[in-house]
């Protein structure tokens, strides 16, 4: 985005050109590896090249305007008080409020522009939460490095918005490099770059127009279902209540079988396959195999659909839809699920057919309107500009 447009904005919107700070940050995409940044598995996500971007600058008085292009209003909010339950100002509110400078500091106005899909499941959120921590360091000259701003972020969906998120989704849109994928132990949160060589392959994304929000879905509920099968399998002597479940031996997953209800069986054999899924997936990239990564998508979403029981009708559609095409390698769901998007993997030059053969018939069968997006690998959150 032109940087002379934001500051063209910035002063129409808010009558005054006092930008002192621009910083932007990108939505992701998670490769494979969903559900297990929670459960102390692997992940491989990437930062996309949509963004969001904030301006920022200091107004001189005791509240806050908030402008963003998502709803096209100014929102005043005084320095000291707190968003109400479900307003997205609650991400800004408590990035001030982790970086412990809430109604320390005088009013601020902050215009964000933005093209992530919101709801799609690309990680808008934790771009949201980045991007104004970002900004917020960089006006108030703190140090942070990325990884605590990322910490930060995930402060943020637990303390103030109520989403036990894991760290992947605010570790990729942090740290992520172009042209590379990140591989991230979330039990240690050691990471890794994986060049990105899908040869004559390319990403794009279906997103369904069911707008997803963790708060609202059954994301907490596997999360205590998660709990569960730890307290189930500590209590009959197969782990301890601290391993992680993604980190389960074949010999302790073959022992869980008999013990835990179906329900919970399956949600733990998602985790137990997933995380072998991710290590498979790496291999597939270092050697170009295209075809291997896209039975590996096929197999995730199969698991993701069927035994963690996150998918919805149109997003197995999608993907149903998608696999009809030879030019198609391998599609499923991406983000948490319960609405927002499916990664497609494609052989190049062939999104335009794909994706008007997906959206047609998903707008025949369901009477609604998906979006479809080709997508490219991005860079992590920065500040862009500094007065």
């Amino acid at each position: 985005m032109d940087l002379g447009l934001i500051l063209e904005m910035f002063d129409h919107i808010f009558g005054h050109g006092n930008v002192q700070v621009i910083t932007s940050c990108p939505g992701r995409i998670n490769l494979i590896g969903e559900h297990i940044d929670y459960n102390g598995g692997h992940v491989l996500p990437m930062a996309i090249d949509y963004r969001i971007y904030l301006a920022v600058g200091e107004n001189g008085s005791s509240f806050h305007r908030l402008f963003s292009d998502m709803d096209g209003n100014i929102r005043k909010i005084g320095v000291d008080e707190d968003a109400s339950p479900g307003d997205w100002a609650g991400f800004v509110l408590g990035a001030m409020d982790v970086l412990g400078i809430k109604g320390k500091s005088g009013g601020l106005d902050l215009l964000y522009l933005t093209n992530i899909p919101i709801g799609a499941g690309l990680s808008s959120s934790a771009a949201i939460s980045v991007v104004t921590l970002e900004a917020l360091v960089a006006l108030f000259d703190m140090h942070c490095t990325k990884e605590e701003i990322a910490f930060y972020a995930q402060r943020i969906e637990h303390e103030k918005i109520g989403v036990l998120c894991g760290i992947m989704d605010q570790f990729a849109v942090c740290i992520s490099r172009e042209g590379m994928a990140l591989l991230i132990d979330t039990l240690s949160n050691q990471y890794k770059h994986i060049p990105l060589d899908l040869k004559e392959a390319g990403l794009g994304i279906i997103d369904s127009g069911i707008a997803r929000r963790l708060k609202d879905s059954s994301y907490n509920t596997k999360r205590m279902e998660c709990e569960e099968i730890k307290a189930t399998l500590d209590a009959k002597g197969i782990i301890d209540r601290n391993t992680p479940l993604a980190r389960l031996s074949n010999a302790q997953y073959e022992r869980s079988g008999s013990i835990l209800k179906e329900s919970l069986g399956k949600r733990l054999r998602h985790i137990h396959t997933e995380e072998k899924r991710v290590m498979e997936f790496c291999d597939a990239l270092s050697k170009g195999d295209v075809y291997a990564a896209g039975r590996l998508l096929n197999l995730s979403h199969k698991s993701l659909s069927g035994d963690y029981e996150v998918s919805t009708k149109e997003l197995d559609f999608i993907v149903e839809r998608a696999m009809e095409s030879h030019h198609v390698f391998g599609a499923r769901l991406i983000g948490a699920g319960f609405g927002g998007s499916v990664l497609i993997l494609y052989r190049d030059g062939r999104w335009e057919d794909i994706s008007s053969h997906i959206l047609r018939g998903y707008h025949e069968y369901f009477d609604k309107e998906a979006k479809a997006y080709s997508i490219k690998s991005g860079y992590g959150s920065c500040v862009e500009f500094r007065a």
